[in-house]
């Protein structure tokens, strides 16, 4: 080993010998050479050297790589000074054409939301008397039966025994007290009484202020299905104008959803009301 000689790079070598030459062991046919430290120290600082301008460049092209990804990034989206979250992914997105969208499809959608909420009322208003009991009277309760909530007739047959008297025959008596519990709770001032699968529904005299009653309670129904559809509305427009914000329909498009939602929902709010007067003037005048 080469003697260690202090400044130079031979600690580089992991032993020291007090030597300022050495005379190197050479394959057999060749003469054997005398090499000093100090020839040995200049090779070593040559290599040395070597190594740390290529550890320099690649720092060097590493944090160039880093500061031209931050530019790009701090771009972000439209019309910002340094919002972040641009960079290649959104360039490369916008240059992607947006996904084609059956408008077609979205309006069926929307206009069965908007149907469903007045069936609901339909249903609703039904259950209200205005004359002599029917069974449609029950169509809108619902029974806990199953580990779930099922209508009525799903649980037995009724039959109206007469003016102001229904029966309900359940298939399961163990349902009987859960459809008893069901009328009770309606709100619809009937009374019910269970006896073995039989549960009998008793309709309350038609006074005027069983009438006024009904009446408002009707009136509730009609308020609670417009604004459902308030709601669908409004889910609605949210949608037409993200599309058009996200390119994926015109502005044009976008105006002509937009009228026929104003539509549909002018259609429907209009059904509601011409359900509840219907029903009211039955209240009020049979």
């Amino acid at each position: 080993m080469l003697t260690f000689v202090p400044g130079s790079l031979s600690p580089f070598l992991s032993v020291r010998e007090p030597l300022t030459q050495k005379t190197y062991r050479a394959p057999v046919g060749q003469t054997p050479q005398v090499v000093s430290t100090k020839q040995v120290d200049v090779a070593l600082a040559s290599v040395f050297a070597g190594f740390l301008a290529g550890v320099a460049s690649r720092a060097s092209r590493t944090a160039l790589a880093a500061k031209k990804k931050v530019g790009r990034g701090g771009k972000g989206g439209k019309g910002g000074k340094g919002g972040g979250g641009g960079g290649a992914d959104e360039e490369a997105a916008a240059g992607e054409p947006a996904p084609e969208i059956d408008t077609e499809e979205l309006m069926k959608d929307y206009e069965g939301k908007l149907e469903k909420s007045l069936d609901v009322l339909r249903q609703s208003l039904m259950g209200i008397r205005a004359g002599r009991a029917t069974p449609q009277l029950l169509d809108s309760l619902k029974v806990s039966a199953y580990e779930s909530e099922v209508s009525i007739n799903e649980v037995g047959t009724i039959t109206a025994t007469d003016v102001k008297t229904l029966l309900v025959t359940c298939f399961d008596e163990s349902i009987a007290p859960n459809v008893e519990k069901a009328v009770r709770v309606s709100g619809l001032g009937y009374s019910a009484t269970v006896s073995g699968s039989s549960v009998t529904i008793v309709l309350p005299e038609l006074t005027t202020d069983r009438r006024t009653e009904y009446a408002k309670l009707a009136k509730d129904y009609a308020e609670k299905s417009r604004v459902a559809v308030r709601n669908v509305r409004q889910t609605a427009m949210k949608k037409i104008k993200t599309l058009e914000k996200k390119k994926s329909i015109n502005e044009d498009l976008s105006r002509a959803l937009q009228v026929e939602i104003e539509s549909m929902v002018k259609k429907n709010i209009g059904e509601c009301d011409t359900l509840y007067k219907k029903k009211e003037k039955e209240i009020t005048q049979s």
